[in-house]
């Protein structure tokens, strides 16, 4: 599993990338510390501030300030580099 942070677009990029990572490490934590997941499984946390914002909603909306799960599929994304 992947777990993705995001932010919105009040204050800085940086500020929301720090934010945003750390929303996806408060998910992992409790996924792991509460809910009995296997740390295992949580292959990335990651942060990506406003840079995915939800389609149809304003980039500043409270609703993109969320997280998101994604599964690993075992193979480097598409803009990942391989050694």
């Amino acid at each position: 599993i992947r777990i993705i942070g995001h932010g919105n677009q009040i204050g800085s990029h940086e500020t929301n990338l720090w934010l945003s990572r750390q929303r996806a490490q408060a998910v992992r934590d409790y996924l792991v510390k509460k809910a009995g997941v296997d740390p295992a499984q949580i292959v990335e946390v990651i942060g990506v501030s406003w840079d995915r914002p939800l389609p149809n909603i304003p980039p500043d909306s409270d609703l993109n300030r969320r997280v998101e799960f994604e599964p690993d599929s075992g193979e480097p994304d598409s803009d990942e580099v391989v050694p």
